[in-house]
Parts: structure tokens; C-alpha cells; sequence
């Protein structure tokens, strides 16, 4: 999936804060387990994503299905 240029600056800026909060998290002498590169996230808009893309190849195909039928039905009462 192509994320847009907001969303790549979104999950950069996430990125960025686990690191620095795992560093700070770290100096105090605690277990650094910061995960904000929102893999949550990503998976959530993949899947709208998959699924966007998927109704529209149906549509698509529903669409090419009405065009052939039509097209026959024209056809048909041409050739009576």
C-alpha cells in the first residue's frame, strides 16, 4: 500500500518519539519497550486499503457483466 505523504510524516514522527523515549526510558534504568511506530495503524489502513480495492474490482466486474448483458439484449432485438 502507498501511504500518502502525511501519513509517512505521521508514522516518521512516531518512530522518532519511541526512539527518544526509549533512550530516556533506558537512562533511568527501566526496560525500554516503547513501540510507537504504530504497526496498528499501518495494518488498519492496509486492510482498508485491501478491502477498497477489492469492492472496486467487483465493481468493476458487476459494471463489465451489466455492459455485456445490455450489449446482448441490444443486439438481440436488432436481429428480430
Amino acid at each position: 500500500m502507498q501511504l500518502s505523504y502525511f501519513q509517512k510524516i505521521v508514522f516518521a514522527g512516531l518512530e522518532v518519539i519511541s526512539g527518544i523515549l526509549n533512550v530516556f526510558t533506558s537512562i533511568i534504568g527501566k526496560n525500554p519497550t516503547w513501540e510507537l511506530e504504530a504497526k496498528y495503524w499501518k495494518s488498519k489502513l492496509d486492510n482498508v486499503y485491501t478491502s477498497r480495492v477489492s469492492e472496486s474490482a467487483r465493481e468493476r466486474v458487476n459494471a463489465q457483466k451489466r455492459y455485456n448483458d445490455e450489449r446482448d439484449n441490444l443486439l438481440q432485438s436488432d436481429t428480430d
